[in-house]
């Protein structure tokens, strides 16, 4: 029996994967298996380049390696990190028996465990709206990157020719998500315009949320900033606006439902129902914890995210950790929630991954360390981003260096350095193409 028994790790997102490939670098004679139904590991901050990279020029080779660059086979890093004991396990979850110790898996396959860790994040959240699902995209997956890159690829066919009608482009949540991706979009847009691809006036991008701002979980300077960003490149927002039904080509909203001592903003254009002609509906509405997690019989709150302590174990399971989207750990200088950052994500795993191995060996475990407001960096089109880290919030094209040094610092994370500086500079360098 190698050290610590057999760890098993169910999701190969951020937390997922650094929690794996750092237990297997620190205790290498420990036995890790990762188990996660998508063979591939999406780096999801690049799939915005992916869904707009190469529309004006579209050669095979490049679309290839644009699709390439943002999702690494879990075979091939494991292969990379040279660890003996690390496997990867190609299955779908389906529940968890805590007494004996096993995972459930599709097809009435079973996978013992002695620790078992939890990453197995979010999915869509669709809120019951008819339609959604059936005729919108989200841009969690790789799959759906591509196929909102083809849908755009079809629009500016379209757009090129005199007398077209417009072609209107909505994002539905004002999110980090949902921001970055309209501020893309309409940049790339302005760029088509300035090279003669794509007729002025012939494309409109709306980003629209339910709320009484864009990004509601940033201070008001980056909320007033990032407005001033979008208004530049052209994109118009609808705020406190609710998409109540989809149809083919179709949105219809209405205005948000206030209390009396709210105040309608102006940004909300509509009185009533009104249906909207939408070519392609972008969904960032809105995430909930993955629905398998139901089937685990684990303390959650009343969003079915499971309790974790500080110590990233799951409340009185001392030999289950949760980490991610799908957890409810409180930040007691805030009294908020850790929110679904890919940053907190990742600091989570390293502290998941030191206890795993401090607990191998009996040793005092250690507890997460909780920042007064996490880093965080919103890419708002071409060589600009907002940078918000330690109290200080800073913009420009500095921001977006920052940016991409932060995309290789992750890819340091999980690959050897000459394979992360490789994968960082291929990517870049066909990014650079939408800016």
């Amino acid at each position: 029996m190698l050290k610590g028994g057999r760890t098993v790790i169910l999701g190969g997102g951020f937390g997922g994967l650094v929690t794996a490939l750092y237990v297997a670098k620190h205790s290498p004679d420990s036995d890790v298996v990762l188990v996660d139904l998508n063979p591939t590991h999406v780096y999801t901050p690049w799939l915005y380049e992916v869904a707009t990279g190469f529309l004006i020029d579209a050669k095979k080779s490049k679309i290839a390696a644009l699709e390439k660059s943002a999702g690494f086979l879990f075979f091939d890093l494991i292969r990379w990190s040279g660890a003996k004991h690390l496997r990867y396990r190609h299955a779908a979850v389906i529940g968890c028996d805590l007494k004996t110790k096993h995972v459930l898996l599709e097809g009435g396959k079973t996978l013992s465990y002695d620790k078992l860790v939890i990453a197995l994040g979010s999915e869509t959240e669709y809120y019951g709206i008819a339609g959604v699902k059936e005729h919108g995209f989200d841009i969690k997956t790789l799959a759906n990157a591509v196929r909102i890159r083809r849908q755009l690829e079809k629009l500016f066919k379209g757009s090129r020719a005199k007398g077209e009608r417009m072609r209107t482009i909505m994002i539905a949540g004002a999110g980090a998500t949902g921001t970055e991706c309209a501020a893309e979009l309409a940049n790339f847009l302005k760029r088509c315009e300035r090279s003669g691809i794509c007729r002025p006036g012939t494309m409109r991008v709306i980003l629209l949320d339910a709320g009484p701002s864009i990004l509601p979980q940033f201070t008001s300077l980056i909320k007033k900033w990032a407005h001033h960003r979008l208004g530049d490149l052209g994109v118009e927002i609808f705020i406190d606006t609710v998409v109540t039904r989809v149809e083919q080509g179709k949105v219809i909203v209405e205005p948000r439902q206030m209390s009396e001592d709210e105040i309608c903003l102006i940004e909300c254009p509509f009185q009533k129902k009104t249906e909207l002609d939408v070519d392609l509906l972008i969904w960032a509405g809105g995430i909930r914890p993955n629905r398998v997690l139901e089937q685990f019989a684990l303390p959650k709150d009343r969003r079915g995210r499971i309790k974790v302590t500080p110590t990233m174990q799951v409340e009185g399971h001392p030999d289950v950790f949760a980490l991610g989207d799908a957890v409810s750990l409180l930040n007691p200088r805030t009294d908020r929630l850790v929110p679904p950052l890919a940053n907190a994500t990742v600091g989570e795993a390293k502290v998941v991954a030191q206890n795993l191995i401090r607990s191998f060996s009996s040793r005092p475990l250690t507890m997460l360390t909780f920042p007064k407001t996490w880093p965080s960096i919103i890419p708002l089109g071409g060589k600009f981003a907002i940078v918000h880290i330690g109290g200080i919030t800073f913009k420009g094209r500095f921001a977006i260096v920052l940016r991409r040094l932060v995309d290789l610092r992750y890819f340091m994370a999980i690959m050897p350095f000459s394979r992360a500086r490789q994968i960082w500079r291929q990517g870049t360098t066909l990014f650079a193409n939408n800016d």
